[in-house]
């Protein structure tokens, strides 16, 4: 399967809805009567009217658009830069559904040489869901770049933390990355690479 460069399938706009349950009453006649789910609310795709999961109340709803702004804070701070003009979609993964998705963005201009033959490029993998399945989270690690399949390789989780408060969600995001994370990984993956080669 081709990789998926259109970063568009996964910016559909999402929101709240209320729920109601139908319920007949006594007195009320024959038609049944909506009442709302109080402590509910259903997260729906505006674009079909898809209901993409059900939450609590106090669900804090995360776009696809602010995970992929998250990633790009994170890709800011594993290359020490402080733009992202070298920032690019790799790879989409998002089912039919599109209750998650899996975004994986590179650094077009960082390569790593694996025996003068082989050219990979580290990613940073954004992974978000509407349905509750996948936290939000980022991957580091190594894809090839001329893989039309988008398989990576030896990847390691980021963490991070963040206020749910949804006011000053985009300026409290804190990357736990440790100096020289992005080298560290690249040493063993290129020590990996280089054992399979003596096979």
């Amino acid at each position: 399967m081709a990789r998926n460069t259109n970063v568009q399938d996964a910016l559909f706009p999402v929101g709240f809805t209320n729920v109601f349950v139908e319920r007949m009453i006594e007195g009320k006649g024959s038609t049944p009567v909506k009442i709302p789910v109080d402590n509910y609310r259903a997260i729906i795709n505006y674009h079909t009217g898809d209901v993409l999961c059900v939450v609590t109340k106090d669900y804090k709803l995360i776009t696809n658009k602010q995970a992929i702004e998250f990633g790009k804070e994170c890709y800011k701070k594993i290359f020490n830069i402080d733009n992202t003009n070298d920032f690019e979609v790799f790879n989409v993964i998002i089912p039919s559904t599109k209750t998650f998705c899996h975004i994986d963005i590179i650094h077009k201009k960082y390569e790593v040489n694996v025996w003068k033959q082989e050219i990979y490029l580290p990613y940073i993998r954004i992974t978000n869901s509407y349905n509750r399945t996948r936290a939000l989270s980022f991957d580091l690690g190594f894809c090839r770049k001329l893989c039309d399949n988008g398989v990576i390789f030896e990847r390691e989780a980021i963490r991070f933390s963040f206020y749910h408060t949804r006011q000053i969600i985009k300026e409290n995001v804190q990357f736990d990355i440790l100096p020289n994370k992005l080298e560290t990984l690249k040493r063993k993956f290129i020590d990996y690479t280089h054992k399979l080669g003596e096979f």
